[in-house]
């Protein structure tokens, strides 16, 4: 039975039994029909998603439509072991299930905003089961009038403001969270699990990275005035990246909060105003969440979401933006003036805390920015594709952005070397 036809014939009638449907699902439930339509794959492509449209009838209530994304792991058992699929509908299933209601509650005792209006709702999700049988299944954000940006690759200044006074609004409940009901979040936390593609060792990382930092590195070195000893430096450095993500990820007290971990425009819907502006935003595939430092998702959104010309004169007020929306939300929670929180929570500690990191999102622009530039992305065979090694799959990432792709992850490296982060 293809995955279509069992959401029809199997899951929708578990989902709506046993999911969270405000309690209205305890009594006698009517499927009065139900419509499914694949989703196209576009960015996503560590599981298969189906739009769901289903009327329901609960009781003697009137026959209501409810409007659902239905995730599942990828058929073929090899693709679901090679992209640790077990790790990713773990993750996402614990964050929905027990961390957002955790700090929902959590913040209805200090505040008058709402963890979850950052989210979509999660109407059902399991994992740990047999490995084809994960499911998570959230409200389809479309008809409550949000959507992904047109812009494909960088976004602008609008939605980068929105977005980044949004992840300060999440990453404040965390601190908030570890200052006052540090054991219930540090339990949760514990439980994260690490995804590992293809069971790679840290040579077929290492030997990745060489890969697709070398192009960057190449071109950088060619630019007049470049200091060649920089460039040796740059190139010993990105031969042990298995290190550096070690370092990276070694969660550093205080700052370090709970990451959405793939922090970039492809994981966010935006609903507009009236002049087409966005005015709200909603973040979902929590499938890497991260205990780590804000710097890792923040390194991600300014390298991949970023153009270099938004970065050179933006950045520092978007990074402040960031900062007061953490330090102001965070007083809010705790109850406590601002001032108080200035010794661990200052801009300038969240300045140098995002230069220790800013690697992070270079490494990962290496690769991505050339498959979000490219048009063959949409061609890939991931059957042909995982079968090769990190290698070979280092080489197919290069080759797909071409020079213009190699421009601006070069012009990040620069951004790097400029702030003293390398």
């Amino acid at each position: 039975m293809d995955q279509a036809a069992r959401i029809t014939e199997e899951l929708v009638s578990i989902i709506v039994q046993h999911g969270n449907f405000n309690n209205r699902n305890k009594g006698r439930i009517e499927i009065i029909s139900c419509e499914v339509t694949p989703k196209k794959k576009e960015d996503h492509y560590m599981s298969n998603a189906f739009f769901v449209n289903v009327l329901l009838k609960f009781e003697a209530d009137s026959p209501e439509r409810y409007y659902m994304l239905i995730k599942l792991p990828e058929e073929d058992p090899y693709i679901r072991k090679y992209l640790n699929t077990e790790v990713l509908f773990h993750n996402e299933t614990l964050i929905y299930t027990q961390m957002i209601p955790l700090m929902e509650e959590f913040l209805k005792k200090r505040v008058s905003f709402s963890i979850q209006s950052l989210f979509p709702t999660c109407y059902y999700a399991r994992s740990d089961s047999a490995p084809d049988e994960d499911v998570v299944v959230l409200g389809d954000m479309k008809p409550e009038g949000f959507r992904t940006t047109e812009m494909k690759i960088f976004l602008d200044y609008d939605h980068c403001v929105l977005a980044l006074r949004a992840l300060g609004r999440l990453h404040a409940v965390s601190y908030g969270m570890k200052n006052l009901e540090g054991s219930a979040f540090h339990t949760i936390i514990s439980e994260l699990r690490v995804q590992k593609f293809a069971n790679s060792s840290e040579s077929d990382i290492d030997l990745f990275f060489k890969k697709t930092t070398s192009v960057a590195v190449e071109y950088f070195g060619r630019d007049k005035g470049v200091d060649q000893t920089v460039v040796k430096k740059l190139k010993d450095k990105f031969s042990k990246c298995s290190e550096l993500f070690v370092q990276m990820l070694t969660p550093k007290e205080p700052l370090t909060v709970m990451c959405h971990g793939d922090f970039c425009r492809n994981n966010m819907m935006f609903r507009y105003d009236e002049c087409a502006k966005p005015c709200e935003v909603k973040f979902f595939d929590l499938q890497v969440v991260k205990y780590a430092s804000p710097g890792i998702d923040l390194s991600l959104f300014a390298y991949l979401n970023m153009s270099s010309e938004l970065r050179e004169q933006h950045w520092d007020d978007l990074f402040k933006e960031y900062h007061a929306s953490v330090i102001n939300n965070l007083a809010e929670i705790l109850g406590c003036p601002v001032d108080i929180l200035e010794e661990d929570y200052s801009l300038e500690i969240f300045q140098k805390d995002f230069s220790d990191h800013a690697i992070y999102g270079f490494l990962h622009s290496t690769f991505f920015l050339p498959f979000s530039m490219s048009d063959a992305k949409n061609h890939i065979n991931l059957e042909e594709t995982y079968s090769e090694s990190l290698g070979e799959i280092a080489d197919t990432y290069i080759e797909l952005g071409g020079e213009e792709a190699t421009i601006k992850v070069a012009d990040i490296l620069k951004d790097l070397v400029n702030r003293g982060a390398i």
